[in-house]
């Protein structure tokens, strides 16, 4: 039975979901004027990351022990525009305006970059004994695998994307926010015909990572990510589940840009004082992989990467940690069925989804990470 702490409802129907120990203080310093020892070019990388058309809540760059930069901001004229009727979803005006204040406290959501949170509690659970080591087979908590070929597929496959289960159709990362009960879609999803371990990736893939830390843990997802991770760096994070109570440990974390740079501090700091340095390593070993137990790497960074746009990405070799975030207007449960924050506009309220723009109302993505990192170190 899943615990009733359940702060977040996702019953989505219509959104493809993409992407989504050096013990030092994890808490994220203010601002500071320190300069920089890279020759960065912050001022042409932000005018890049918050230009109108961007769709940026804001943008943060860590060097070196400081904040030397960050901006936040709400939407702009030429997104309103855009917001009001160039999408495929016309919101209406009265939604456009939670939109327009936005700063270092105002909530941001995950996407899956989730994905990453979930690597980093998968990690603690080895820390912990409760799961051996990432070669163990998922079917010594999956149970429900125990008697068939699934029995053979190892943790790390699934940190991978190379459990060799099917995808289900639709987005990137396949779509199974249709089902009410998305844990049990993904746990009874049968090995791809003919048999490989390419790597797919695979929503399902990190939902089922999630139930094995529940199973392993004996604790609810979301209490075992509170004590082992959220508390110790003062994070204050909601986590979104589905119709039936799962947590959905691949996407749909809500807090704010400044806590998703104690994550990214943490990482740079070889996991802190919340996962082995040993563990971290065995991110950093991606034998040239783009993807490796959850995280990304691009741009000679190590990245998470959500839908809209949502980054915490971490060179280690300068130490610096760049993060970045769409526009995001938060949902709450009601009465059972999720409404806008302070308001119910009556036309959305089936669309119960994290609502980031550009991409919920059909946009594209028009800011590109590879681009402003080009632009930051002058490239």
């Amino acid at each position: 039975m899943k615990s009733l702490f359940k702060t977040f409802v996702l019953f989505i129907t219509v959104v493809f979901i993409t992407t989504c120990s050096g013990g030092s203080d994890s808490s994220t310093p203010e601002p500071t004027p320190t300069p920089s020892v890279l020759d960065l070019d912050l001022d042409g990388a932000f005018n890049y990351g918050m230009a109108d058309g961007k769709f940026t809540q804001g943008i943060t760059i860590y060097h070196q022990g400081n904040i030397i930069r960050d901006s936040f901001r709400g939407i702009l004229p030429t997104e309103e525009s855009f917001a009001l009727s160039g999408g495929t979803y016309t919101m209406p005006q009265e939604l456009i305006d939670e939109y327009k204040n936005r700063d270092r406290f105002s909530l941001t959501t995950s996407w899956s970059t989730g994905k990453s949170f979930t690597s980093i509690l998968i990690g603690v659970a080895i820390d912990l004994g409760y799961i051996s080591d990432l070669d163990q087979k998922a079917s010594d908590f999956i149970f429900e695998w125990e008697n068939d070929a699934r029995s053979e597929i190892t943790i790390r496959q699934l940190m991978d994307m190379r459990s060799g289960l099917i995808r289900y159709e639709g987005g990137y990362g396949g779509n199974i926010t249709i089902y009410p009960d998305q844990l049990s879609v993904c746990i009874d999803r049968p090995l791809r015909e003919p048999a490989d371990n390419d790597f797919i990736y695979n929503n399902c893939d990190s939902m089922v990572l999630g139930e094995i830390v529940e199973r392993s843990s004996g604790r609810d997802f979301y209490e075992f990510a509170d004590i082992y991770l959220f508390s110790k760096l003062d994070i204050d994070a909601q986590w979104w589940t589905d119709q039936s109570g799962n947590y959905l440990s691949y996407c749909c974390v809500d807090t704010t840009q400044e806590d998703f740079l104690k994550f990214g501090i943490m990482l740079l700091n070889n996991g802190g004082d919340v996962v082995s340095s040993s563990f971290i390593n065995e991110i950093l070993a991606n034998n040239g992989e783009e993807y490796n137990l959850q995280f990304w790497f691009r741009d000679g960074m190590v990245t998470t990467i959500g839908y809209d746009g949502q980054y915490i990405a971490v060179d280690f070799s300068n130490n610096l940690i760049a993060t970045r975030n769409s526009l995001y207007y938060q949902y709450v449960p009601v009465n059972g069925q999720i409404i806008m924050i302070n308001n119910n506009f009556g036309v959305n309220d089936q669309l119960q989804i994290p609502f980031t723009l550009p991409g919920i109302i059909g946009g594209s993505q028009a800011f590109d990470m590879t681009t402003f990192l080009s632009i930051l170190y002058k490239e």
